[in-house]
């Protein structure tokens, strides 16, 4: 006869790995057992094991925003035994946007990956791709994935997840200009720099700026501190956070300028990073070419002078502007037949025949008083003298009335005289009368 005996039993934690043995034996019989060696039997269970180890990374961990980048989950089983059933999770999180995903083996129905067995020593693999959103620049998102399922024990779960980060860059490109003078004239070198630098947090790379030289300009040199300069095109390159980059351009302002308004202005037109505040983005500087309107008059006290006489010429110069007049300067030089007295300028010093007047603001006059004699020897002649100038440091824009003149008709006459007797011979007593004649021959 058989009896039957049913244990039913639970395998404890902590078992992973090991076999258990169950032995059965007979322990009493009241009969002598003819045959001991079958009296006991033992039945044992293999308790699985596994070590699953999950590892993610990213190909680009700085992205920017609208950047494709690809997450790459990989799931190694450490053994001993076969994992079964095996599950990931991979939620996107907030930040990118799911595009694509492939599989080793298995399948990924988002958040889930689906794996099943993974032999001891294999690995298993889940690609996603995704999008960087917009609005993301100068946060970090951080991605995880996790085993989620698996029949067998998992010996260190300690592994059983990883995460990858990426680094959204944010950057702030600044852009500004100055220029050494705010006024120039034609002919005269003014020198602009540009400054580029980088509030960061993030660093700035591409970066290029554009800067087309206005009419009214003409390029001497181009001298960057960092990158290269080509045509009207600043390649920068790379700027760390709180990096910055300089360009000195130098340039000469080109004749027929005079009184305009000549705006020079450098604008970023390249950065591969998101430039999280565009209003600083570009900058400008102005230069006023100066315009003056320099006038001269010469008058004289007494036009029809005679030998001896002294006269005063009168010289005059007016600046219509707009500009004040710098640098002023005008010759006098005294003709022949007159000899210098005195000279009586109302600013500046007269020398020589160099009237030196300097600085004459916009609407104002100076003028020069010369004292001259009228020399002998002069009668009968006209003496014209003249004023010109010679020199200003700003553009003239009518050089038409730079000069004048003014001319004083020294006398001459002829004076005959003649007398006659009314009776060419007399008595004592007799009245005779004489006529005198004074006449004028001329010319004057």
């Amino acid at each position: 006869a058989v009896a039957t005996l049913t244990i039913t039993a639970t395998v404890d934690t902590g078992s992973a790995g090991t076999v258990v043995v169950n032995t059965a034996a007979v322990t009493g019989v009241n009969e002598t057992d003819t045959d001991t060696a079958n009296d006991a039997d033992a039945a044992s269970i293999d308790v699985p094991a596994v070590n699953l180890i999950v590892a993610k990374s990213v190909n680009d961990t700085t992205p920017n925003p609208g950047q494709s980048i690809t997450y790459t989950v990989q799931v190694t089983n450490g053994g001993p035994d076969t994992a079964t059933g095996v599950a990931l999770l991979d939620a996107l999180p907030t930040g990118v946007t799911f595009v694509s995903a492939s599989t080793s083996q298995g399948s990924y129905t988002a958040p889930t990956w689906t794996v099943g067995s993974i032999t001891n020593g294999s690995t298993s693999t889940l690609t996603i791709v995704a999008t960087v959103d917009s609005g993301t620049e100068g946060s970090t998102i951080l991605n995880t994935a996790a085993v989620s399922a698996v029949n067998e024990t998992d010996t260190n779960p300690a592994n059983d997840s990883d995460d990858a980060s990426i680094n959204v860059p944010a950057v702030d490109v600044t852009v500004s200009k100055v220029v050494d003078t705010a006024t120039a004239n034609p002919g005269d070198t003014v020198t602009f720099t540009i400054t580029a630098g980088n509030s960061g947090p993030g660093t700035a790379t591409g970066v290029v700026i554009t800067d087309v030289l206005p009419t009214g300009l003409t390029l001497l040199s181009a001298t960057p501190s960092l990158g290269t300069m080509t045509g009207s095109t600043w390649t920068v390159g790379a700027l760390g956070d709180g990096a910055s980059a300089t360009l000195t351009i130098v340039t000469t302002v080109d004749s027929g300028t005079a009184g305009s308004t000549i705006t020079n202005t450098a604008t970023l037109t390249g950065v591969t990073e998101v430039d999280t505040e565009p209003s600083n983005d570009s900058s400008a500087a102005t230069v006023f070419v100066n315009a003056v309107d320099l006038t001269v008059t010469k008058t004289v006290d007494n036009a029809t002078p005679n030998p001896g006489d002294t006269i005063v010429y009168t010289v005059s110069v007016s600046n219509l502007g707009p500009d004040a007049a710098t640098g002023v300067t005008l010759v006098d030089t005294l003709p022949i037949g007159t000899t210098i007295v005195g000279a009586v300028p109302s600013q500046g010093s007269y020398v020589g025949s160099t009237w030196t007047v300097g600085t004459i603001s916009s609407g104002t006059t100076a003028t020069l008083a010369l004292t001259v004699t009228v020399d002998a020897g002069t009668a009968g002649s006209t003496i014209v003298n003249t004023a010109t100038l010679t020199q200003i440091n700003e553009t003239d824009t009518d050089p038409s009335n730079d000069s004048d003149s003014v001319s004083v008709v020294v006398p001459a006459i002829d004076l005959a005289v003649t007398k006659t007797v009314d009776k060419p011979t007399a008595v004592e007593g007799e009245t005779i009368t004489y006529t005198v004649v004074v006449t004028n021959v001329g010319p004057d």
